[in-house]
C-alpha cells in the first residue's frame, strides 16, 4: 500500500523529466512510510530510503514499513548531510519549505534537478483509501464523545482549563493525541463568555457563568489522521440579543 502511494507520486511526476522524491514534512514522510518522527525520506520507484538520527533509529525500524532504515549518527545538518551521495543520483521533487536546508543542499545539485513542489504530494494524499477514511471516521467518533461529555460537564463554576483538562484525558485514553499545532499553546480551544468571541482564543482560569456562550473547538490525531470540529453550547438560559446573535454567525 504504502509502495503504491509512492508509486503514484512519481508516475505523475515522470512526465517532467523527474524519477524521485526527496521528504522532509513529517506528514508527508508518514504517508509513505508508516514512520512520524525526525527524518528524511527518499522514494524511487526501485526502492524507499528513510533516513534518522541514532536517536530515532530503533522506533523507525520497528514502524516503518516497504522502506530501508539508515541511521545517522547525528541530528539536524548531520542528517541532511546524509542525503547528499544522492542528489547527483536522481532528479528530485521535494516538499522542503525551510530555507537552511535548501541553501544547505543546492550547492549538491541544480534547480533543473531539484524541484520544490507540494502539490504532487497533496494531489495524492487528498484521495483516501479505506484505511485512511476508517481512521477518520473513528476520529470524529471520539470527537462525539468529547462533544457528548461537555453537555454532561458545562455548568456554572468550571473553568475552561478544568474543561479542557476533562476532554484531553478522554481524548487520550480513546488513543488520540493532540495535533500540537504551532500557532496555539492549548490543545483544544476552551472559550466562554466575552472569551468566545476570539475564534481562536487561549484558553484561561475563567469560570462559566448562567447565560455563557461557550465556544468548544476540538481538534485531534488518531493514528496521523485528524479530526476538527467546533461546537457553541449554552449555559441554562440565554438572552434573545445572544439568540439572534447565534443565528446570524451559525
Amino acid at each position: 500500500m504504502l509502495k503504491e502511494r509512492a508509486r503514484k507520486i512519481l508516475d505523475s511526476i515522470a512526465p517532467s523529466g523527474f524519477d524521485a522524491l526527496m521528504v522532509f514534512k513529517p506528514e508527508n514522510i508518514f504517508y509513505l512510510t508508516g514512520f512520524w518522527g525526525e527524518s528524511i525520506a527518499i522514494c524511487t520507484h526501485d526502492e524507499n530510503k528513510l533516513f534518522v538520527p541514532k536517536l530515532e533509529s530503533t522506533r523507525a525500524l520497528i514502524e516503518t514499513k516497504n522502506s530501508e532504515t539508515i541511521t545517522s549518527v547525528e541530528r539536524g545538518a548531520g542528517l541532511i548531510k546524509s542525503i547528499i551521495p544522492y542528489l547527483s543520483k536522481f532528479r528530485f521533487y521535494s516538499d522542503c519549505s525551510d530555507y537552511e536546508t535548501i541553501r544547505f543542499i543546492l550547492p549538491y545539485t541544480d534547480n533543473s534537478k531539484f524541484v520544490l513542489d507540494e502539490g504532487p504530494y497533496y494531489n495524492s494524499r487528498i484521495i483516501k483509501d479505506e484505511g485512511e477514511i476508517q481512521k477518520i471516521k473513528y476520529a470524529s467518533r471520539i470527537i462525539d464523545k468529547l462533544y457528548e461529555i461537555c453537555n454532561e460537564e458545562i455548568k456554572e463554576g468550571v473553568t475552561e482549563k478544568q474543561l479542557q483538562s476533562k476532554l484531553l484525558y478522554e481524548a487520550m485514553n480513546l488513543e488520540a493525541t493532540s495535533t500540537c499545532y504551532p500557532y496555539t499553546l492549548n490543545p483544544f480551544i476552551i472559550a466562554g463568555g466575552s472569551n468566545s468571541a476570539l475564534p481562536h482564543f487561549e484558553t484561561s482560569n475563567r469560570e462559566f457563568t448562567d447565560g455563557d456562550f461557550i465556544v468548544v473547538d476540538l481538534t485531534l490525531r488518531y493514528e496521523g489522521y485528524i479530526s476538527d470540529a467546533t461546537r457553541t453550547f449554552a449555559l441554562n438560559k440565554v438572552s434573545p440579543e445572544m439568540s439572534e446573535v447565534y443565528e446570524v454567525v451559525r
